[in-house]
């Protein structure tokens, strides 16, 4: 506490980086820079190397105010810095949050796609079926299908042993083969058909068997294979297509298809 003409003057210590300067006397008093002729501007720089001299001409009260009030105002908006920073942070972790559960959700939908697809690999590689002819098929018919009805195999179950009729569960290359044996004596002609699921084409023939017999005293067989490229819910099937023969042997008659590659 000091005293200057009967009034009381509260003096503002500043801890700056560098020393408080020559100014200031060994015995603490403030001595007076004469080429100083007004208050420099106040600025945090200026500040940190002020020293204890205020200059000519501004009472050491009003000094002292101005500093006062300028390290009020450099603390507020500090503090409000330290609060922006804060909340900025805040937004961060938030974001960062966010993000992290995203992430989470992402990796659960692409491990239960990948589980879904390898489940589905899984049931597209077991597609394939054989089956004979139970019992001798007689009055056969122009164009009537074929029922192979004891089958061997059917993974995928995609053969129907009724109907004589394989409908494709999911596109690919599948391979199919047919073996025809004729009566004793007799001929018969069939043909592999091919229904496509979509377009405008209603059916085809993709292969042709004949199987007749040399002469009265032998049996007749005939094959043969086609690979096709198939769309989910095509189907195949075996026919008779010119009405020339009716009689299908039992056992030694039989229709296969596999899928070879899934595209």
């Amino acid at each position: 506490m000091a005293t200057l003409s009967g009034t009381c003057v509260t003096l503002v210590i500043l801890l700056a980086d560098c020393s408080l300067g020559a100014n200031l006397t060994p015995n603490g008093r403030v001595v007076e820079d004469p080429s100083q002729n007004a208050a420099p501007p106040m600025t945090l720089g200026t500040i940190r190397t002020l020293n204890l001299a205020h200059p000519q001409g501004e009472s050491v009260c009003d000094w002292n105010t101005r500093i006062t009030q300028f390290l009020l105002d450099e603390t507020k908006d500090r503090l409000e810095l330290k609060f922006n920073l804060e909340k900025k942070i805040n937004e961060l972790y938030e974001q960062i949050e966010q993000m992290k559960s995203l992430f989470v959700k992402e990796e659960e939908e692409i491990s239960g796609n990948m589980s879904a697809r390898l489940q589905g690999a899984n049931t597209v590689d077991a597609v394939a079926f054989s089956a004979q002819v139970e019992s001798h098929l007689t009055g056969l018919t122009r164009d009537q299908t074929i029922v192979f009805s004891s089958p061997r195999t059917n993974l995928g179950n995609a053969y129907n042993s009724k109907t004589g009729v394989f409908t494709c569960p999911t596109a690919g290359l599948y391979l199919f083969t047919a073996t025809v044996l004729s009566n004793l004596g007799d001929r018969i002609e069939t043909e592999i058909m091919l229904h496509k699921s979509e377009g405008d084409m209603k059916q085809e023939s993709v292969a042709k068997l004949y199987s007749g017999a040399a002469s009265t005293e032998r049996y007749g067989s005939g094959s043969n294979t086609v690979v096709l490229e198939l769309a989910k819910g095509d189907t195949v099937w075996l026919r008779e297509y010119n009405g020339l023969g009716s009689f299908v042997y039992q056992q030694w008659s039989s229709f296969s298809g596999a899928l070879i590659q899934r595209l």
